[in-house]
């Protein structure tokens, strides 16, 4: 990677690729703040980003340590001595078993280009079982969670009064899959695929009740609802049906920290959000009906931060009936004891209280990175960069022609994943980054684009 010029400071660099901008871009901004604090330039960048090639003297926190990891340092060529690579599991607490957690989420060939490895809690420790790999292990926390303690402290609890924020957050990924046609999906649901089918017949049962809430609810004029599709999901179907209910918004682009803030409820089914909402103090639904398949059970790990429902009916009365201040005090305290069953966690080492993302630098800072100018395009970069876009232009260009030929067939795939890219990381500006960043730290830092969807902070 190319360098500006000895006139610009010289600090050392640490870099957070993300995969899906949503599910991601809170915490890593958290960290950013922290790091930046401490005399770093922050590179936050799509982890497939060509600006990320050939990276030597810095620091890279990765979101995961599985297969895909090993797949990027071998695209990117992160094998420079002069690098160190850290890896924290953004999946970290969903996990059905030990095997599973194992066979998906830990890679042992990813494992030996990471230098430190940083888990959530002691459960997803004993869960990774990686003590004969080379790389240091250290219990964090997450940063996120850091950030959910920040928020609310900043927030002041108010009973709610006749009118009612309801935040729902979907995960249909299986009905609503990014980069795919809703139709081929469910024609998936008559497949011969045994699994594939229960899923989707088991989602589709919790979608039809989460749409009939969502009814209820906006039948309600002082009830408010967000409906927020999860980052792996299209919220196309949901801006269709509700396009013209007024007291509806489907919008997931101000960061799902500021969503649960702003709402005086939370309702999901099996969505990380439900450990947040209950860590902010929120009211918290778990909304799952009977299943045609019960393998599905509500002993998701997710849930367990919530008050159970199982159906539309139930939520919207258990909702309701925080009008009354009675009824809103028990609830609250009913929260209250979910929160304090996790005290002390093994699953999140800062459910008490902030100390992740110091944690995870205090470690940075031992590598003693050296200070660098910052990072620019090189013409190596540019013309990786331009190719790529030529690449998009031909393929999107070449889709709206009629399939007849083998050679338009055999785009597909590619189109596809363009469009599953996109999907994960839309095109964001240096407004969004900077609007969202006064929002999670609470002050201005230089931010600048240099590159698609890369952006270098740095403190003023």
């Amino acid at each position: 990677m190319k360098s500006t010029n000895h006139r610009t400071p010289q600090k050392p660099l640490l870099v957070l690729p993300i995969e899906i901008y949503e599910r991601e871009i809170d915490g890593r901004l958290w960290l950013a703040g922290e790091a930046l604090q401490r005399g770093y330039q922050v590179l936050i960048a799509h982890h497939g980003a060509a600006f990320l090639s050939n990276l030597s003297d810095c620091g890279i926190l990765y979101k995961d340590h599985g297969p895909g990891l090993s797949k990027l340092c071998e695209y990117h060529g992160w094998k420079d001595p002069s690098l160190w690579i850290g890896a924290l599991d953004e999946e970290g607490l969903v996990f059905r078993d030990k095997n599973t957690y194992r066979k998906t989420r830990v890679d042992g060939k990813a494992l030996q280009y990471i230098n430190d490895v940083f888990f959530v809690g002691d459960t997803q420790k004993n869960a990774a079982g990686i003590e004969c790999f080379a790389a240091h292990t250290h219990i964090s926390g997450h940063p996120r969670f850091d950030l959910c303690h920040v928020k609310h402290c900043q927030s002041s609890p108010e009973e709610p009064s006749g009118k009612l924020h309801v935040l729902i957050n979907t995960r249909f990924g299986s009905l609503f899959p990014l980069g795919e046609q809703t139709s081929t999906t469910l024609r998936h649901h008559l497949t011969n695929n045994p699994s594939l089918r229960k899923t989707v017949a088991n989602e589709l049962v919790i979608f039809r009740e989460f749409m009939a809430l969502v009814d209820l609810l906006s039948s309600d004029p002082k009830i408010k609802i967000t409906l927020r599709p999860h980052p792996a999901e299209r919220p196309d179907y949901y801006r269709k049906r509700f396009q013209h209910t007024d007291n509806v918004s489907v919008q997931r682009s101000f960061g799902v920290i500021h969503a649960i803030q702003h709402a005086d409820v939370v309702v999901h089914d099996g969505c990380t959000t439900a450990i947040e909402a209950c860590l902010m103090g929120k009211v918290v639904i778990g909304q799952r009906p009977p299943l045609p398949y019960t393998s599905m059970g509500y002993t998701d790990f997710c849930n367990q931060f919530s008050l159970p429902t199982t159906s539309a009916q139930e939520t919207y009365n258990l909702i309701t009936s925080l009008r009354s201040r009675q009824s809103y005090h028990a609830i609250s305290n009913r929260m209250q004891a979910l929160r304090e069953a996790m005290w002390p966690s093994h699953h999140i080492a800062n459910w008490n209280s902030i100390g992740a993302a110091m944690k995870i630098l205090d470690v940075v800072d031992q590598q003693k990175l050296p200070p660098r100018p910052a990072p620019v395009l090189s013409l190596w970069h540019r013309w990786k960069i331009a190719r790529e876009t030529l690449r998009r232009h031909v393929l999107k260009g070449c889709s709206t022609c009629p399939p007849i030929t083998s050679i338009v067939k055999k785009l597909g795939p590619a189109l596809q994943q363009i469009q599953l890219t996109d999907s994960k990381f839309p095109v964001v500006t240096v407004d969004d980054i900077v609007r969202r960043t006064e929002y999670i730290l609470g002050e201005r830092f230089t931010v600048q684009n240099i590159g698609n969807n890369c952006f270098l902070m740095c403190s003023s």
